[in-house]
């Protein structure tokens, strides 16, 4: 947070003020009311590097970072990010 308000030390006092808290504690949306279930298509290089990402998607499961895969959506406001690999 002091990083940050150095950083800030050009903006006015509210603005800084309101980065702050946002990127301490989150910013607010103002959204209201359900958000629909989003399941989108993974990306061309998930499927050219389908062996890869198996073996990483359970090694993660096994470890407990991430949950899945799930063969129907666990909870009505389900939401996916396509999944990509870029080559090192």
């Amino acid at each position: 947070t002091n990083k940050l308000a150095k950083w800030l030390g050009g903006y006015e006092e509210e603005k800084a003020s309101y980065l702050i808290m946002g990127f301490t504690l989150g910013f607010h949306i103002q959204h209201s009311g359900a958000l629909p279930p989003l399941c989108r298509a993974n990306l061309l290089s998930a499927k050219e590097h389908e062996a890869f990402l198996e073996r990483a998607i359970r090694e993660e499961v096994a470890l407990g970072r991430i949950a899945g895969p799930f063969k129907d959506p666990p909870f009505s406001n389900f939401v996916t990010s396509p999944i990509g690999v870029v080559p090192k």
